[in-house]
């Protein structure tokens, strides 16, 4: 792992992530830090017209599609981030990492076999890849009335369906040493 760290905020939508890269930022840049803030893949997929649907990609070619786009990212962020010199003192946060994949695929195992086609493990991809893992909770568990699909247009989910999310992106995450 590179001596820049590289930090993962996940949790179920609407959970804070997007309030959360502001307040970072704000604070991490207080402290001297170049924060850089790796977008989240799916949203960067959707927002531009690449969407699973009939007659468009599958779903499972979707969550390949975001798979290979949020690697990508990071490693060009990571790049981009080594460039700079030490005083910068960068820091990588990523809305979501590469295993908050498997809580929106439709099998789980499949994703995993994916994860194997990359070179990588559910172990190396989360022990290996990030410093650190901040899980939110979404706003769908213990404070419903702020649960709302109005501020991100990516966002479809239900509330049953977020705290669905939510559970399976804690559990991907269970086992990080940080």
């Amino acid at each position: 792992m590179s001596t820049i760290k590289k930090i993962v905020l996940t949790g179920g939508p609407c959970a804070g992530k997007t309030t959360a890269r502001a307040y970072l930022m704000q604070k991490l840049g207080d402290l001297g830090y170049h924060v850089i803030f790796v977008p989240e893949a799916p949203t960067l997929l959707l927002e531009n017209g690449v969407r699973p649907g009939p007659g468009l990609l599958s779903v499972e070619s979707f969550q390949q599609t975001v798979l290979d786009l949020a690697i990508d990212l990071e490693a060009r962020y990571e790049r981009a981030a080594a460039a700079m010199p030490e005083s910068a003192k960068p820091i990588i946060i990523c809305d979501r990492g590469i295993l908050d994949g498997i809580a929106y695929a439709d099998d789980p195992i499949q994703f995993i076999g994916w994860l194997d086609q990359r070179g990588l493990t559910k172990v190396t991809a989360r022990d290996a890849r990030y410093h650190g893992v901040f899980h939110l909770r979404t706003a769908a568990v213990g404070a419903e009335a702020y649960y709302t699909l109005e501020n991100n247009p990516a966002r479809l989910e239900t509330p049953e369906q977020a705290r669905s999310r939510d559970q399976c992106t804690q559990a991907v995450w269970m086992g990080h040493p940080h």
